[in-house]
């Protein structure tokens, strides 16, 4: 959204204007600015309209806050954005981040354009593209554009599926109970509607008398389930961790959700409600006043519909439940996924260090090595390290290349930066080979060690100690280390790198003091 020229914040109609950069931020010389993101500004700054317009020092760099995004915009999961232009510079070479510096292109389609017309756009340049660049494209490839929903929500969209499709069952299940609880009710009352109609009453009086019970009961309802769901929806996003869900998504009561159920749940209250005064209305009120049974043809009567509903009752319920079943399968399952590690009574952090101070192998390592040291001397703390990346996902990704192998593609592995309590930490287990040393750490000693996958893949059954491979990636890194060839001196059981459900790929770990380049954080095992 435009930044006002006055730079002032303002209230409209109780909200507060949400500013962004303009196109002069972006020149070069203009004054450093940034635009915050909406939870932070809430929760940091107790949603103050008057830190706009305010500088703040980030990394050293003085920096004027000129917006506050939505609350729906949390693109890459940032706390902040930053304006900046891509250069020449920038992507030839890797910035003091995890790797080359890359950009994504996202844009509105011109009206009348398809989606298969700008993928055969896209497909021309990028041929164009994979002749210049020939290292950073394969020989063969396709283009496709994706929307951005479904490339924020992700797999996350057949689990929104699923559970509404868990919901709507459950509200036609809750909506046939009420349907047979009030068919029931109304057998027993039938023949006071017919009393009521030899007393006078008529077809209008009876639905009048019954619309109001049925409005009473369906407000009555409805008002608690709306209390339960907003009460319930607080605590669990409340207890819900942290990166279940995409940073974008704001979990809350939706208003035209909760009309629909409510207009369900209501129209089904006043429809069934009136059944019986409309049954009493058209029938010959003789055979009701001689009962003397209590609703016993009036259970004949909507023995039927009765039946009809519970039949429709069970066979959602037993729908409902065999998919249950299946959630909850899935869930044991990943549950009982080996993921090759030990997580309990693992902390972790991210601790991302200012790129201006810490750009070097040595810069960085002054920083972990004495850390390190400390968290290791306290109580209750069994093993501390330094790693580029989290499992169970992986690394950075490489191509690779293993002297004295011949390939026609090209080889790639994941990769990380560690210390040597690594593997410790998290309990991998060795199958062939050591761990590093300390003094091989501290002294960025090129040595590597490699997970099953790798070996299986690119040296088959030969024994992998003291192989050595190439890891093209750090020579391109802006701390860029020399002739990347590294010694296998360890192999280790395959650890997951993909995520639960998705297959080990190649992996190699490294130690961190190679290099200052990539995002770092430390890995604590405690004793409890």
């Amino acid at each position: 959204m435009e930044r006002s020229d006055t730079k002032r914040a303002s209230y409209r109609r109780g909200r507060l204007s949400f500013w962004g950069c303009q196109r002069s931020d972006y020149e070069p010389g203009a004054p450093p600015v940034f635009v915050l993101r909406y939870k932070v500004w809430v929760k940091e700054f107790g949603a103050d309209p008057g830190i706009l317009n305010k500088t703040f020092v980030l990394n050293g760099i003085s920096r004027t806050l000129i917006g506050i995004m939505p609350p729906r915009f949390g693109w890459g999961d940032a706390d902040m954005w930053i304006p900046t232009n891509p250069t020449r510079a920038a992507t030839g070479k890797a910035i003091a981040g995890a790797f080359q510096q890359r950009w994504f292109l996202l844009g509105h389609l011109k009206p009348g354009i398809s989606v298969k017309q700008a993928e055969a756009d896209f497909t021309v340049v990028a041929k164009n593209l994979a002749t210049v660049y020939p290292a950073e494209y394969p020989k063969r490839f396709t283009v496709f554009m994706d929307s951005l929903t479904n490339l924020v929500v992700g797999r996350f969209k057949t689990t929104l599926y699923i559970v509404l499709a868990a919901v709507g069952l459950l509200l036609l299940i809750g909506c046939g109970n009420v349907a047979n609880l009030l068919l029931a009710r109304a057998t027993t009352r039938e023949k006071e509607f017919a009393i009521r109609s030899a007393l006078g009453a008529s077809r209008w009086r009876l639905i009048r008398q019954l619309l109001v019970e049925s409005l009473l009961l369906a407000i009555g309802g409805a008002t608690m389930g709306t209390l339960l769901a907003w009460g319930g929806l607080k605590s669990l996003v409340a207890l819900m961790p942290q990166n279940i869900i995409p940073a974008e998504a704001v979990i809350r009561l939706n208003t035209p959700v909760l009309a629909f159920t409510l207009s369900i749940a209501v129209l089904t209250t006043l429809v069934f409600g009136l059944v019986p005064a409309l049954n009493a209305a058209r029938k010959d009120l003789n055979e009701p006043l001689r009962d003397r049974g209590k609703g016993i043809s009036g259970g004949f009567r909507h023995g039927r519909l009765r039946d009809a509903v519970v039949v429709l009752e069970v066979g959602l319920s037993l729908t409902l439940l065999v998919g249950a079943g299946l959630l909850m399968r899935s869930f044991v399952a990943l549950r009982e996924v080996h993921l090759g590690l030990q997580p309990d009574h693992v902390l972790v952090a991210r601790l991302p260090l200012p790129t201006d101070r810490y750009k070097t192998a040595d810069q960085v390592t002054g920083f972990y090595r004495p850390l390190l040291q400390r968290l290791k001397a306290l109580p209750g703390v069994v093993e501390a390290t330094e790693t580029s990346t989290l499992p169970p996902y992986g690394g950075i990704p490489s191509d690779i290349e293993i002297p004295g192998k011949t390939h026609a593609e090209k080889w790639n592995a994941m990769f990380q930066l560690v210390s040597e309590g690594y593997f410790p930490v998290l309990k991998i287990q060795f199958v062939d080979g050591r761990g590093f040393t300390e003094a091989e750490v501290n002294g960025a000693r090129k040595l590597a060690i490699v997970n099953q996958t790798f070996v299986k893949k690119y040296l088959g059954n030969e024994n992998p100690i003291g192989k050595q491979v190439r890891i093209a990636q750090l020579a391109e890194f802006e701390d860029a280390v020399k002739e990347p060839m590294f010694e296998i001196i360890g192999l280790v059981a395959d650890v997951k790198n993909r995520g639960l459900q998705d297959p080990v790929e190649p992996e190699i770990w490294v130690p961190y003091t190679v290099t200052g380049s990539a995002f770092r954080g430390i890995l604590v095992r405690t004793a409890k």
